[in-house]
Protein backbone atom coordinates (compact mmCIF):
# COMPACT_ATOMS: atom_id res chain seq x y z
CA UNK A 1 0.00 0.00 0.00
CA UNK A 2 3.03 2.47 -0.79
CA UNK A 3 0.77 4.41 -3.16
CA UNK A 4 -2.39 4.89 -0.75
CA UNK A 5 -2.36 8.33 0.63
CA UNK A 6 -2.41 7.83 4.21
CA UNK A 7 0.68 5.55 4.18
CA UNK A 8 3.36 8.45 4.35
CA UNK A 9 1.04 11.02 5.97
CA UNK A 10 2.06 12.88 9.12
CA UNK A 11 -0.56 13.13 12.04
CA UNK A 12 0.24 16.88 13.74
CA UNK A 13 -1.34 17.51 17.05
CA UNK A 14 -2.59 21.33 16.48
CA UNK A 15 -4.97 23.07 19.02
CA UNK A 16 -6.79 21.81 21.91
CA UNK A 17 -8.42 24.22 24.08
CA UNK A 18 -11.77 23.15 25.85
CA UNK A 19 -13.51 26.18 25.75
CA UNK A 20 -13.75 28.41 23.01
CA UNK A 21 -14.83 32.06 24.55
CA UNK A 22 -17.35 34.04 22.46
CA UNK A 23 -15.93 37.18 23.84
CA UNK A 24 -12.51 36.29 22.91
CA UNK A 25 -10.67 37.09 19.85
CA UNK A 26 -10.11 34.39 17.59
CA UNK A 27 -8.40 31.04 18.89
CA UNK A 28 -5.49 30.21 15.96
CA UNK A 29 -3.37 27.08 15.88
CA UNK A 30 0.19 26.57 15.72
CA UNK A 31 1.76 27.02 12.34
CA UNK A 32 1.75 23.64 10.79
CA UNK A 33 5.16 23.44 7.99
CA UNK A 34 4.24 21.98 5.02
CA UNK A 35 7.57 21.60 3.38
CA UNK A 36 7.75 18.77 1.59
CA UNK A 37 3.97 18.10 1.58
CA UNK A 38 1.56 19.35 -0.50
CA UNK A 39 -1.66 18.58 0.80
CA UNK A 40 -3.34 19.01 4.43
CA UNK A 41 -6.66 18.30 6.11
CA UNK A 42 -7.44 19.56 9.43
CA UNK A 43 -9.88 17.89 11.85
CA UNK A 44 -11.88 19.65 14.29
CA UNK A 45 -13.70 17.99 17.07
CA UNK A 46 -16.47 19.79 18.26
CA UNK A 47 -18.15 18.83 21.74
CA UNK A 48 -21.07 20.24 23.69
CA UNK A 49 -22.29 23.62 21.88
CA UNK A 50 -24.62 26.20 24.21
CA UNK A 51 -27.99 26.24 22.45
CA UNK A 52 -27.77 29.03 19.86
CA UNK A 53 -23.63 29.06 19.61
CA UNK A 54 -22.53 29.35 16.02
CA UNK A 55 -18.89 27.91 15.13
CA UNK A 56 -16.56 29.58 12.60
CA UNK A 57 -13.00 27.51 11.15
CA UNK A 58 -10.84 28.78 8.37
CA UNK A 59 -7.47 28.00 7.36
CA UNK A 60 -4.94 31.03 7.10
CA UNK A 61 -1.50 30.85 5.24
CA UNK A 62 1.63 32.45 6.50
CA UNK A 63 5.25 32.81 5.39
CA UNK A 64 6.28 32.67 8.76
CA UNK A 65 5.74 30.16 11.92
CA UNK A 66 3.87 31.87 14.33
CA UNK A 67 0.94 33.08 12.02
CA UNK A 68 1.03 36.93 12.78
CA UNK A 69 0.27 37.75 9.80
CA UNK A 70 -2.12 35.34 8.21
CA UNK A 71 -4.64 35.43 5.83
CA UNK A 72 -7.94 32.93 5.11
CA UNK A 73 -7.25 30.81 2.26
CA UNK A 74 -10.67 31.29 -0.14
CA UNK A 75 -12.79 28.69 0.47
CA UNK A 76 -11.36 26.90 3.04
CA UNK A 77 -13.60 27.45 5.93
CA UNK A 78 -16.71 25.96 7.78
CA UNK A 79 -18.76 28.76 8.81
CA UNK A 80 -21.46 29.24 10.91
CA UNK A 81 -21.32 25.63 12.32
CA UNK A 82 -24.70 25.68 14.22
CA UNK A 83 -25.40 24.02 17.95
CA UNK A 84 -26.90 21.36 15.67
CA UNK A 85 -23.85 19.97 14.96
CA UNK A 86 -22.33 19.50 18.16
CA UNK A 87 -20.70 16.26 19.04
CA UNK A 88 -19.53 15.85 15.76
CA UNK A 89 -16.15 16.00 13.42
CA UNK A 90 -16.00 18.93 10.93
CA UNK A 91 -13.18 18.61 8.48
CA UNK A 92 -11.10 20.92 6.10
CA UNK A 93 -8.66 19.99 2.99
CA UNK A 94 -6.88 22.38 1.28
CA UNK A 95 -4.30 21.09 -1.65
CA UNK A 96 -1.36 22.80 -2.58
CA UNK A 97 -1.61 26.05 0.10
CA UNK A 98 0.48 29.12 -1.55
CA UNK A 99 2.43 29.63 1.92
CA UNK A 100 5.07 27.84 4.15
CA UNK A 101 2.90 27.74 7.01
CA UNK A 102 -0.99 27.27 7.30
CA UNK A 103 -3.14 26.96 10.79
CA UNK A 104 -7.15 26.91 10.99
CA UNK A 105 -8.91 30.21 13.40
CA UNK A 106 -11.64 29.17 15.40
CA UNK A 107 -14.42 32.00 16.38
CA UNK A 108 -17.19 30.93 18.70
CA UNK A 109 -20.00 33.42 17.29
CA UNK A 110 -22.56 33.95 19.84
CA UNK A 111 -22.13 31.78 22.42
CA UNK A 112 -19.38 29.13 24.26
CA UNK A 113 -18.44 25.85 22.41
CA UNK A 114 -16.59 23.22 23.64
CA UNK A 115 -13.80 22.34 21.12
CA UNK A 116 -12.27 18.39 21.71
CA UNK A 117 -9.41 19.20 19.30
CA UNK A 118 -8.32 20.47 16.24
CA UNK A 119 -5.70 17.91 14.18
CA UNK A 120 -3.82 18.59 10.71
CA UNK A 121 -2.64 15.53 9.08
CA UNK A 122 -0.52 16.25 6.10
CA UNK A 123 0.45 14.33 3.18
CA UNK A 124 3.14 14.03 0.82
CA UNK A 125 0.93 13.33 -2.04
CA UNK A 126 -2.60 14.36 -3.04
CA UNK A 127 -5.30 11.09 -2.62
CA UNK A 128 -8.46 10.57 -1.99
CA UNK A 129 -11.08 10.57 1.05
CA UNK A 130 -13.48 8.22 2.27
CA UNK A 131 -16.84 8.99 0.72
CA UNK A 132 -18.83 7.79 3.98
CA UNK A 133 -19.77 10.56 6.45
CA UNK A 134 -22.07 10.66 9.40
CA UNK A 135 -25.51 13.11 9.05
CA UNK A 136 -23.95 15.63 10.90
CA UNK A 137 -20.19 15.77 9.56
CA UNK A 138 -18.92 18.29 6.99
CA UNK A 139 -15.92 17.86 4.79
CA UNK A 140 -14.34 20.98 2.68
CA UNK A 141 -11.86 20.79 0.26
CA UNK A 142 -10.47 23.16 -1.45
CA UNK A 143 -6.97 24.05 -3.98
CA UNK A 144 -5.48 26.96 -2.41
CA UNK A 145 -4.08 28.32 -5.98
Amino acid sequence: MTNHAGAKSLLTVVRAPALLDESAANAVGTGVDMVGYDRVRFIVQIGAMVNGSTLDAHVIEDSISNMTNGTNITGAALVQIANTKNNSVQIIDVHRPSKRYVAVSLNAGTANVTLISVLAERFPGTGTTPRSQGANDQYVAVQAN
